[in-house]
């Protein structure tokens, strides 16, 4: 995911909080990751709560994806999608328009069809 020239950081992690693979810089915490899945999931609350990565908090926008959830702080983004088992998470790089970035549910799409 990181040969993506957009891409900054990237993570998988169990859906319990779990570190799968990540890059040397991403570092969720299991908490974060478990409030990730949750937004997925009730994205009413995302909106207006937020939510956590890395210790910052991310303000959530609109996705098509049911089972993906994008956020943005300041020039920076997240996204994170689910498969079965797991969340595939990605940072974006500074000044970056996140629609044009699909990586991250490409990923969860081919962790999906594998069982995970």
């Amino acid at each position: 995911m990181q040969s993506n020239p957009n891409v900054d950081q990237a993570g998988i992690y169990s859906l319990d909080g779990r570190s799968w693979a990540t890059s040397s810089s991403m570092q969720l915490t299991s908490n974060e990751v478990k409030g990730i899945v949750f937004g997925i999931n009730n994205k009413s609350i995302a909106l207006q709560n937020g939510f956590m990565a890395q210790g910052v908090k991310y303000m959530y926008l609109h996705t098509s994806y049911s089972n993906a959830l994008i956020g943005k702080k300041g020039p920076y983004g997240i996204m994170c999608a689910t498969s079965l088992t797991a969340v595939v998470c990605i940072t974006t790089k500074s000044g970056v328009n996140l629609e044009n970035i699909a990586v991250h549910t490409d990923m969860a799409t081919i962790l999906k069809s594998k069982g995970y």
